[in-house]
């Protein structure tokens, strides 16, 4: 928005004047920097921002007010967050005084916190013409946060990327440079970068730590974990690595190793509520339930407001079919946070296996009111009815769903419930649907009706939409 300036009170008005009174009459005058920064603040106070650039001009070709005094005056400005004004002074005492580098870099600062990105580039274009290599360091670095500012991913890894070129070891490069990989996607890039950094250091823990995630990313999950264990070696206090290389391993099922990515955290680290979650579902994957209690329980006493921790509680108890507790422990988490559709469908799904059916419903139906938009709580009651042997129920509640969402398991459902009342034609159109929204979801249905797998029907329209 344009500022709107206004005419400056009978004080300054009369300093302004007499100013150029004296200036016109040619006479050199001695004025304290103590009236300037007077006139200065007030200024400041009342935004006459035009006024006070001229007063300033008139005090620098007059030599009456000195460059060091101006450059604080514009430090405090910054300081201040007074952007626009400070950017309005730098510009116009930088054109005076061109050859001043000093102004060049506030001018830099101004037009960076006033958002002119643009012209803060062009400064960090002018000081690169003067800059020893160990200031094009901190440049490019500066260069790279103004892209980042301007979502220019590209030009921020490439700022970066000379930066490290420079300086294998750069924290900050190491640091920021995760930005733009992620942004990009480039983590072949990525992967070439941090092994050339590698092959000047070989002790660079943060390169390590780059390396392993872009791995990560291309599915190279082996050389992910070892990457990570390399940073962990080079810097064992780095917590992330050990998080990070826990997760990898979970997610490959090496659940030995991820405990003792974790055990080795919690002998360096204080614990915290989500590592101790972590290893509590590491336990629960590997069917080791009193174990997976223990370490939910301890991360609860640290988190006792954490409603995830009672829904993990409730799924332990669940997996012993320990039905009680788990309906507690699931009522627990929702009276904490009761619009997380899933802790709906895990109380229903622990009533219907007590056969208490008009709780489940009510939580079914409760599931789908918080989260219609997602077709896994509807997915979940039709499956609730389908095991009623309810088909119609089943059709009646998809139907429902589709006025507030649409997916590929929609579809599959539809098809499994046709399938069950013997509505061939129907069930083939719904499964045609399915496999266009997507082919690899198509399994579904044998989920149900495994018999499917030798029907010619089936694996007809099946083959036709694969090759499709």
């Amino acid at each position: 928005m344009k500022q709107q300036f206004s005419t400056p009170n009978e004080p300054i008005k009369n300093h302004i004047n007499e100013t150029n009174v004296v200036s016109q009459n040619g006479t050199v005058v001695s004025v304290e920097e103590k009236a300037f920064r007077q006139i200065a603040e007030l200024f400041q106070i009342h935004s006459f921002t035009e006024d006070w650039v001229s007063v300033v001009e008139e005090h620098i070709l007059r030599k009456r007010i000195s460059v060091p005094y101006l450059k604080y005056k514009i430090e405090s400005l910054l300081l201040s967050e007074q952007s626009e004004l400070a950017y309005h002074l730098v510009s116009h005492v930088t054109a005076l005084l061109p050859f001043d580098t000093g102004l060049d870099k506030l001018l830099f600062e101004a037009a960076r916190a006033n958002g002119n990105y643009a012209e803060a580039l062009s400064c960090l274009e002018k000081w690169k013409s003067y800059a020893s290599l160990e200031q094009s360091i901190h440049i490019y670095n500066e260069e790279a946060a103004i892209h980042k500012l301007m979502n220019d991913a590209d030009n921020n890894f490439q700022c970066l990327k000379n930066v490290l070129h420079i300086d294998p070891n750069n924290e900050t490069a190491l640091q920021e440079i995760w930005w733009s990989i992620e942004m990009t996607k480039n983590y072949r890039e990525s992967i070439k970068l941090h092994k050339e950094i590698l092959q000047v250091n070989p002790n660079c823990y943060r390169a390590w730590y780059n390396l392993a995630h872009s791995q990560y990313y291309l599915f190279q999950y082996n050389n992910a974990i070892e990457s990570f264990q390399k940073s962990i070696e080079f810097e064992p206090s780095f917590e992330l690595a050990y998080k990070y290389c826990a997760e990898v391993c979970i997610l490959i099922k090496e659940y030995k190793m991820a405990l003792e990515c974790y055990y080795d955290y919690l002998e360096k680290f204080q614990p915290d509520a989500d590592g101790l979650k972590n290893i509590g579902q590491i336990y629960y994957q590997m069917k080791n339930q009193i174990k997976s209690r223990k370490y939910f329980l301890m991360a609860r006493n640290l988190e006792p407001m954490d409603d995830e921790i009672y829904y993990l509680l409730g799924l332990s108890y669940v997996a012993d079919e320990t039905w009680n507790l788990a309906a507690n422990y699931f009522e627990r988490a929702i009276s904490l946070n009761d619009r997380n559709e899933e802790y709906f469908i895990a109380l229903a799904k622990t009533y219907a296996s007590q056969g208490e059916h008009k709780r489940a419903q009510l939580f079914f139906r409760r599931a789908t009111e918080i989260g219609p938009e997602i077709p896994e709580a509807w997915i979940a009651a039709a499956d609730y009815h389908y095991q009623l042997a309810d088909h119609d129920a089943v059709l009646e509640l998809l139907e429902e769903a589709e006025d507030y969402t649409t997916g590929p398991e929609i579809y599959y459902m539809k098809s499994v419930a046709h399938f069950a009342k013997n509505e061939e034609y129907e069930a083939m159109e719904a499964l045609g649907e399915g496999l266009q929204l997507d082919f690899d979801m198509h399994p579904f249905i044998f989920n149900y009706h495994p018999q499917l797998r030798s029907d010619k029907k089936v694996k007809g329209i099946i083959r036709y939409y694969e090759f499709d």
